[in-house]
Parts: structure tokens; sequence; C-alpha cells
């Protein structure tokens, strides 16, 4: 995603392939890694909830947010769990994204949310068998920020 390689529809379009090129999740523009992140209304909604319970301030640029996570001047500890929780956005997204195309299943915000909150949890889990007091501080700011 960084490097713009992922095959989003106006890249599509632009290897000459026939395909509608409105983004899936909210139907009403082209769709672009920087409409997909997080230009589209639903990403935006997606992405505003994630960033604010790590304390991020977000963008809807995608330069922007690059810029602000390289700069971002937190705790180690919450560096690392904003930086796995944009991860884990981009990830379902683009899960979501490919769901809608390919399988034309449709599923809400709320869900993607659900599914996010339980792959950060899963993905903190993981630490507690190499370094317990670290899953045990990123677990302790991703539920202490819950709204």
């Amino acid at each position: 995603m960084v490097l713009n390689r992922c095959p989003t529809k106006d890249r599509l379009l632009q290897w000459g392939l026939q395909t509608d090129g409105l983004c899936v999740l909210c139907r009403g523009y082209t769709e672009s890694r920087n409409h997909l992140y997080f230009e589209c209304s639903y990403t935006w909604n997606l992405w505003t909830m994630v960033a604010d319970r790590c304390g991020f301030t977000p963008s809807q640029s995608w330069d922007a947010t690059l810029t602000a996570l390289r700069q971002y001047s937190g705790t180690r500890q919450r560096k690392k769990l904003l930086l796995l929780c944009w991860q884990a956005t981009i990830y379902l997204l683009w899960v979501e994204r490919n769901n809608r195309i390919h399988r034309n299943q449709f599923r809400p915000f709320s869900a993607t949310f659900r599914d996010l909150d339980r792959l950060v949890r899963n993905r903190i889990a993981t630490y507690r068998f190499t370094n317990p007091a670290e899953s045990s501080e990123l677990l302790t700011i991703w539920f202490s920020s819950r709204s």
C-alpha cells in the first residue's frame, strides 16, 4: 500500500481493464489508494474511531498520515499500538473491499470495527509469551481508550 502498488480500480483502468471505477465502499468517487485510505466516508469513519482510541489525530490525506505516523512522539508502547492498529485498518478495509467486489458480501461498518478490535486484541495477545509486561500494557491502553 505504501508504494501504491495495490490493484485499485484507478490502476486497473489505467492498465486497460474494463471495470466500474467507483469505490465499492461509498459508491461516490473513483477508487484509488488515496481515496480508500482515508478520503472515503466508510474508511474515514473507521480510521477516525481507531485513531481516536490510540490518541492520534487522524488525517484524510494518505501522505499526511504516513508523515504523522513516522513523527509520532508518544511512548514506545503507544506508537507500537498505533502502528498495529493502522496496519489492521489497512488490511481489514482491503478485505472488506475485496469481499464486496469478488463475493458480493456487504458488511456493515460495525462488523468491520468488531473484526478490527478482535484482530488487535489477538495480535497483542501474541506478545504475551515473549514480553508479558508489554502485552499487558498494550491491552491496557487499547481497553482504556474504549468509548
